[in-house]
């Protein structure tokens, strides 16, 4: 087995593997400040990271639908 692979027990895989903003979710869910942002500004990643931390898409509309739909 690679040592540069990480292990299934890994919390934190390789970056490329990490979903922006299931990222954001996760860390709004553990405590960190909006500002905890890793991503360059203006970049891809920093617009879905903050979309999974706020909850809410660039569009506005909510990423999960609310229990009234």
């Amino acid at each position: 087995m690679s040592d540069d692979l990480p292990s299934r027990d890994d919390p934190t895989p390789n970056n490329s593997a990490i979903d922006p903003t299931a990222e954001g979710a996760r860390a709004r869910a553990q405590g960190a400040p909006r500002e905890a942002c890793p991503y360059p500004l203006d970049s891809e990643q920093r617009h879905e990271w903050l979309e999974g931390y706020d909850g809410v898409s660039v569009s506005g509309s909510p990423l999960v639908p609310s229990a009234k739909d």
